[in-house]
């Protein structure tokens, strides 16, 4: 794509060129995964795969290690917030709530582990479903 189109599309989302790229980079392999059945719950893509940060690490009190956020960069939690910066509000809730129903039921069936150790795998911060309410 044209540097110039892609100038276009970013100010479609209001988000800066550099922070849409970073997204559509994720979402591209996090696609590529799940099209060929691979593991995806606790995967963790390069780091070269990681988001810009966003303003729901912040919003979300994320830690940080050497000046880096712990979660939401390369794990699926990035998938996360960026769904939340390119769907539509409406669209968003409908993913999250599902997204949210399937972590519950799976709750029931866990005996060895907890479904925070599931969230914590997949590198969900404790809070991740206060971004729901986050604009």
């Amino acid at each position: 794509m044209k540097q110039s189109e892609r100038v276009v599309i970013s100010k479609e989302f209001n988000i800066a060129e550099t922070d849409l790229t970073s997204l559509l980079n994720i979402l591209c392999k996090t696609r590529n995964l799940c099209a060929h059945d691979e593991r995806l719950y606790n995967y963790e893509f390069q780091t070269y795969t990681s988001i810009n940060d966003t303003k729901y690490h912040y919003l979300l009190n994320i830690q940080k290690t050497n000046n880096r956020y712990i979660n939401g960069k390369n794990d699926l939690f990035a998938v996360v917030i960026a769904l939340k910066l390119l769907l539509t509000e409406e669209d968003y809730n409908k993913f999250h709530n599902k997204l949210f129903s399937r972590i519950k039921s799976i709750q029931s069936k866990l005996k060895t582990i907890t479904v925070n150790d599931v969230l914590n795998a997949m590198n969900f911060p404790n809070n991740w479903h206060d971004i729901l309410k986050m604009s």
